[in-house]
């Protein structure tokens, strides 16, 4: 679950449960918000931990080559990020 989904899951159900005054015969509207407000937040909570692990996965080469040609000393620096998909993470 995405963390945008979350933070609608947040607000869908506090609107459920402190917004609504209609009663529906055998729906408790206040005890639906309260559920999916609590999904809500542990798929934030876990949004955001599988964020921060999957910015620590990133890959880093650096690649110095130097090539000697008549005019001097030609110097290339390559920087190779890989970022690890969501199928590397399983």
């Amino acid at each position: 679950m995405s963390i945008g989904a979350s933070i609608a899951l947040l607000i869908l159900g506090a609107i459920l449960a402190f917004g609504v005054d209609d009663r529906l015969p055998s729906v408790d509207l206040f005890a639906i918000g309260i559920i999916v407000m609590v999904g809500g937040g542990v798929g934030l909570v876990l949004g955001i931990v599988l964020r921060m692990g999957r910015e620590r996965r990133l890959s880093t080469t650096e690649i110095t080559e130097r090539q000697s040609t008549d005019s001097g000393d030609v110097v290339t620096r390559r920087i190779d990020r890989d970022v690890l998909s969501d199928d590397d993470l399983v």
